[in-house]
């Protein structure tokens, strides 16, 4: 009886907690009109002072970056100061320029990934780039990845760093051909607790690429 009355207190506690997190569930990014700017692809990272920053896709092409020639697509940002119980205002991160944009690279921004160091609270997101689709991209000419900081907890924001090329030279040597596109995959960047490099400790995350010889 004492260990069908300890299980019947713990489903209890489950429903509970459940309920309670049920009561305080929002929807962060709502896309109004079916037909219109669609939000996707969001990624979400908690701040030191137990505030969370969701970041996402803004999709004036309603489609992946490159499938639209030209095609808009800026990230946009909302915070929470209470761990997701109430969220602020959407403001942009940084705005694509579409068919306006001088330069290919600031045509459209999209899957972002995002993390914010515990101990300094520094952020960062990492993103695609460009007007390339990823499904056609070359060595040459592909999908860029750019990353942007924000030293005050998300209110402003670095301009957009290419830093494309330090990461495809790295499999130029590889057993499968070098990168033909490549991007950050799962709107995640996760952070070591004991690795530390520098003033940081490690960051991981994972990439999707198609390479030379045709593997995914």
């Amino acid at each position: 009886m004492k260990n069908i009355f300890k299980i019947l207190l713990s489903v209890i506690s489950v429903f509970m907690m459940g309920t309670a997190f049920a009561q305080h569930r929002s929807e962060v990014f709502v896309s109004k009109d079916p037909e219109g700017v669609h939000y996707r692809i969001p990624a979400m990272a908690a701040l030191p002072d137990g505030g969370l920053i969701c970041v996402a896709d803004y999709r004036f092409s309603r489609q992946d970056i490159g499938i639209v020639k030209d095609g808009r697509v800026d990230l946009r940002l909302r915070k929470s100061h209470d761990n997701g119980r109430t969220w602020g205002e959407i403001f942009t991160l940084v705005e694509g320029k579409g068919e306006q944009s001088p330069d290919f690279l600031n045509v459209a921004f999209g899957d972002p990934c995002v993390v914010a160091d515990r101990k300094s609270g520094r952020i960062l997101v990492m993103s695609c780039a460009g007007n390339v689709s990823f499904l056609v991209g070359t060595r040459e000419t592909h999908l860029r990845i750019v990353r942007f900081y924000s030293e005050d907890g998300g209110k402003t924001w670095t301009a957009p760093e290419d830093i494309s090329e330090n990461l495809y030279k790295l499999f130029d040597t590889s057993i499968y051909g070098p990168a033909k596109s490549m991007f950050c995959t799962s709107g995640r960047i996760t952070q070591s607790r004991h690795v530390k490099v520098g003033r940081y400790y490690r960051l991981y995350c994972a990439v999707l690429q198609t390479a030379g010889n045709g593997e995914w």
